[in-house]
């Protein structure tokens, strides 16, 4: 059976992706985890039962809570401090060892069992100072970005991942984005043991992990296309390109 894991799942996203996870794939084993840190989390556990989602109390900054659950298919991080505010009153330590910590502990457990992980990253990786040069045309509506831009990355589609990285983002920018590049790294070891294994003639088990485990999305660099009309919410989405991708990477793995 494939065992899936959603780190911060009582919150709006992961509680929304495991309900709908475990709609479409009654034969996967969806499960939960997280600490109920923000209020209102716990809301969520009586849909999260009736769906047949199992919770489980515990913090993505403690590697201990995470190295006692059983072995797993999948994992989905959608843990995090989201708050742009957060860390403004002098106290950073929940923010950055929820945001980089907690990543940093995901990875390990992806790791521990070769899993496949996806991370669910922000927008707000992208500096504040480029975002201030944006052209805007007034709609009726709304202000929409201009076509023609001076800023890398930017046009009417959106922000593309040439849009510059470099200044202040916030704190909660700031963690994500460096979660990132320890993912990018984790990746990166993975592909470079693989190669040096194949290079030596052992077997891929001998390595760390496979280079196909390692994925991450960012909300604004990344888009999902949806498979049918209209607008789809963003547990939706992240829902239904989950299943896809986790199919084809199984497949190619058998």
């Amino acid at each position: 059976m494939s065992r899936l894991l959603i780190t911060g799942g009582a919150g709006f996203v992961g509680s929304n992706l495991a309900v709908s996870l475990a709609a479409r794939h009654p034969e996967w084993e969806v499960f939960v985890l997280d600490n109920l840190y923000r209020r209102g989390s716990e809301l969520n556990l009586p849909r999260l039962e009736a769906a047949g989602v199992e919770f489980v109390k515990g913090d993505v900054r403690e590697l201990d809570d995470l190295k006692r659950l059983p072995e797993l298919s999948a994992l989905i991080e959608c843990s995090a401090e989201p708050s742009v505010m957060s860390g403004v009153d002098g106290d950073t330590s929940y923010l950055v060892h929820t945001n980089l910590t907690g990543a940093y502990n995901c990875l390990e457990l992806a790791r521990r069992d070769g899993a496949f992980m996806v991370f669910l990253s922000t927008s707000r990786v992208y500096p504040v100072e480029p975002q201030l040069s944006l052209k805007l045309e007034e709609a009726p509506t709304r202000f929409e970005l201009a076509e023609e831009q001076d800023v890398a990355g930017a046009s009417a589609a959106g922000i593309s991942e040439e849009f510059p990285i470099a200044g202040a983002r916030t704190l909660y920018g700031t963690t994500k984005l460096a979660a990132e590049l320890l993912i990018e790294e984790y990746r990166g070891s993975a592909i470079r043991s693989n190669t040096s294994a194949s290079a030596a003639g052992e077997s891929r088990s001998a390595t760390c992990s496979t280079s196909r485990i390692w994925s991450t999305w960012s909300s604004a660099s990344f888009s999902i296309p949806s498979s049918g009309t209209g607008a789809q919410s963003t547990p939706a989405v992240v829902a239904s390109a989950a299943s896809r991708c986790w199919r084809r990477r199984r497949s190619a793995a058998s």
